[in-house]
């Protein structure tokens, strides 16, 4: 592929990604201009890093995971996190009751907190986030049933774990 090809295969792949990849960006930063720097900077680096990518039926994934190793990156030089408390933000903005909305919150969150992080993200990502199996595999570099599996199991840790 000539480099006019790779800049028109990369023009497309802004066009049909930026919001997406934008969205995806400002729930892990949670600051709408950092996830601005941040999606050009993905696509920055998805155009220097083309000729690495493999299989192009898989464009979408690749360029979740740059995105979210860009956001992890970016949170740690920022001293906000270290990988484990990214998961642990993560469910405490995505899920977080107004004060006082809900009498068992603390229960709730023993028990999240129980969980092993590698189980626990996936099952916030698609029960309280929304998102597919397909979608969480793709952001984490995993196959949808390796996560189908972690949401199973990171279910049993909950229940283990969650006293009313």
């Amino acid at each position: 592929m000539d480099r006019d090809s790779i800049e028109q295969a990369i023009e497309q792949l802004y066009r049909l990604y930026y919001r997406p990849v934008l969205r995806h960006l400002e729930r892990l930063v949670r600051q709408h201009e950092s996830a601005e720097d941040l999606c050009q900077e993905t696509f920055l680096k998805a155009f220097k890093h083309w000729d690495q990518l493999r299989d192009t039926t898989c464009v979408r994934s690749w360029l979740y995971r740059i995105a979210t190793n860009t956001a992890v990156d970016y949170l740690r030089r920022q001293h906000q996190i270290s990988v484990t408390a990214l998961y642990e933000e993560t469910i405490h903005t995505t899920i977080a009751p107004a004060q006082g909305q809900w009498q068992d919150a603390e229960p709730v969150w023993q028990a999240l907190r129980q969980v092993p992080a590698h189980y626990r993200l996936p099952l916030v990502l698609q029960t309280i986030g929304g998102y597919t199996l397909d979608d969480i595999a793709a952001v984490l570099g995993c196959v949808p049933a390796t996560i189908k599996t972690r949401v199973h199991r990171a279910r049993q840790h909950f229940r283990q774990h969650y006293t009313t």
